[in-house]
Parts: C-alpha cells; structure tokens; sequence
C-alpha cells in the first residue's frame, strides 16, 4: 500500500486552495467592476414604500410585485401594484375573492400574463412545504372621481400548489389554465440553499402545469429563475443564475427540447419579452457575491444591477447594454420593462424594479 509522502500532502492540499481561489474569482465574479450607465435621466418613484420586483403590462398599465420576504414568508407585506402611465401614480392592486385567498399568506415575486389572466407565484418558505401559484383574472373599472387613475382590479380564480413546487421564482402563462415555472431550488432548509446557491449546483428545474397536475420537463438546471414563453415561436427562454446564461427550448406543452443558450458572463434574473419583435430585456446580477451576500442582508450588502437587450439579427443575438448600477442608486434589479409614451414627443421609459426598495424609471434617450 503506497503512502503519501508529505510533500504530496501538501501539493494536494495547496492545489485545492488554488481550485477554491479561481473557483471564488471567476465564479463569484470577484474580479469584475460595475461602472454606472444610464439611457437618459432617471427619477424614483417615490410613492413606492416596497419593491417592484417583476413588471408585466396590462392595457396602458404596469402591474408589478411588491412587499414580498423571500427569506421568510412571515414576514411578508405583499401585494399588487399598477403604476398608471398617464399620471405616474402607483396604487396597490385590489384582490377581490370570494373564497380561498388569503391575503395574510401572499407573499407574491413573479407573474405573467395571459390576455387578461394573471398568474403569480407565491412564496410561503419556509412555513410551508411547497410554494403556490395563484391565478387572478384582471378586471379594468373605471373609477367614480374621473380625475383618479383607472387601476385595474383582480379577481381570484383559485391557486396551485404541487409538492414539485420547491423553490418558485417565476411563471410563464401559455393559456389562462396552463404554465411553466421555474423552480431555482429543491431544498426548502436554508443551509441546503445556500450550498446549491454558491456551488452552483444543478437541482434546480422547470416544471409545466396541464390544468390538472404538475410534472418536471427540465430536470438539473444550475439555478433557474426568470422565464418566458413567445407562443409563435413556441420558444421557452430560461434564465440560468448559476450557468450565467439564457437557455432557449422548443416548447410545446410537455414536450420540450432544447435549441441554444446565450452566454451572458453574468447571472440573470427576470425575463421581459416583447412578443412584437422578439427582442427581450433581462435584469443581470454582475457580481455574483456581492447578490449572494445582499440576499441573506440587504441592509449591510449593496448589490450592482445591469439590464440588457438582447435581440436576434440574422443568425447571431446582439446584446447592448441599457442600464449599469454599481448598486447605489438600485440594488440587485430583478426586473426591467420598456414603456413606451402615446405622445410621440416624449421617450420611451425604462422601469427598473428590485425585490426591496423602489422602481426606477429612465428616459430612453442614448443606450
């Protein structure tokens, strides 16, 4: 039986410190620089006491998530916001329901649309064993003062819940009973999320929901969060956190495979997609610790945001940068929506939400 010699040992021992090293360098982007770009002039919302952490458009307003803990769902002071184009105004959502929801218990993060149907995941970790999707029509009623905003109500049709539901982050509606939706983690303890979180460990999945039950049609996925379904093509687009890239799938119901992936160097979060022209915006986590940490602490870790457009010419996908933020002005932006003015004289606008504080708006005047 062979015995290592010391000088072994310790060439073992130090080629695993160098392995950890390049690891934490290149994974966790320690040796990346975020410099501030911004599109034009940019204003907070200051209404706004909560985060916007995924936008979607409904009609001539933008609806969003807000309020919610996605550490501990206890915590939560979650809700639904519109933010009227017209005015600016930003009022919270009404949920009309008549029978199951619990507005104690919604904890929302990300949605989609679906003609005037709105699906919305909702975390209840770690109280609960699995997360839910709750499903709402949208109802426009105009408001008796004619000088207050016309902000949409929801009405609650019923909720989702599946023991594969082990880690929701977002939903992509393909009818007003079927969807995918992302699962970033399997665990539901957090020091076994945290260890698939910075390891970069392949146990996330997308699952697809029939209007009866739930099955896994992506299996071993390294963190997936934002994704969005471009029903012409039948393309599912898959934000992958810990590959740091976007994966395309051809998607048709349960059927899926996958086509391409678009290297991004950078973790993504949320997709926006624009169904007109095929382009879509993805909020992108830079340096990828400095999220990790602002996570588990927002309030002593600051995090940089990126948002970019990605977009198809030819064969190739040409990616420009619309926004860059070294975390002071918005931290860790989860999403991001291009707005465009009725008045022709006037730029479009970039929303930019995050989980916590605020939403951003920025004239599209220079990328």
């Amino acid at each position: 039986m062979a015995v290592l010699g010391k000088g072994s040992i310790y060439i073992g021992i130090f080629s695993a410190v160098i392995g950890v090293f390049l690891y934490a360098f290149l994974e966790l982007d320690l040796h990346k620089r975020v410099y501030n770009h911004v599109p034009g002039e940019c204003h907070h919302s200051h209404s706004l006491r909560v985060g916007a952490a995924q936008i979607v458009m409904f009609d001539n307003t933008v609806i969003f998530t807000g309020g919610a803990d996605l550490n501990n769902a206890t915590n939560s002071t979650g809700a639904l916001y519109a933010w009227a184009m017209d005015t600016r105004d930003i009022q919270e959502v009404a949920i009309m329901a008549q029978h199951e929801h619990n507005p104690a218990g919604f904890n929302p993060h990300g949605l989609s649309t679906h003609m005037n149907i709105l699906m919305v995941t909702v975390s209840t970790y770690p109280v609960k064993p699995e997360d839910r999707i709750d499903i709402f029509t949208i109802e426009r009623r105009k408001p008796k003062d004619p000088k207050m905003p016309n902000v949409p109500t929801v009405q609650f049709v019923k909720s989702v819940s599946d023991p594969l539901f082990t880690g929701l982050v977002s939903v992509a509606a393909i009818t007003d009973n079927k969807f995918y939706a992302s699962n970033r983690y399997r665990s539901r303890h957090a020091p076994s999320r945290f260890i698939e979180n910075i390891f970069n460990l392949e146990t996330g999945s997308v699952v697809f929901y029939d209007g009866k039950k739930v099955q896994t049609v992506i299996e071993h996925l390294p963190g997936p969060t934002g994704i969005a379904y471009d029903p012409r093509k039948r393309h599912l687009y898959v934000s992958l956190y810990g590959a740091k890239a976007i994966a395309i799938y051809r998607a048709d119901f349960h059927n899926v495979s996958k086509v391409q992936e678009i290297k991004l160097f950078a973790s993504p979060y949320f997709i926006a997609l624009d169904y007109l022209n095929g382009n879509f915006l993805v909020a992108i986590h830079p340096i990828r610790i400095r999220h990790i940490a602002h996570e588990y602490d927002r309030h002593n870790f600051y995090s940089p945001s990126q948002i970019l457009k990605i977009q198809r010419l030819r064969k190739k996908w040409i990616i420009t940068q619309l926004y860059a933020n070294d975390g002071a002005t918005i931290s860790a932006a989860t999403s991001a929506h291009v707005v465009y003015s009725t008045d022709k004289q006037k730029p479009a606008r970039l929303l930019i939400g995050n989980v916590h504080n605020g939403l951003l708006s920025c004239d599209l005047v220079s990328v």
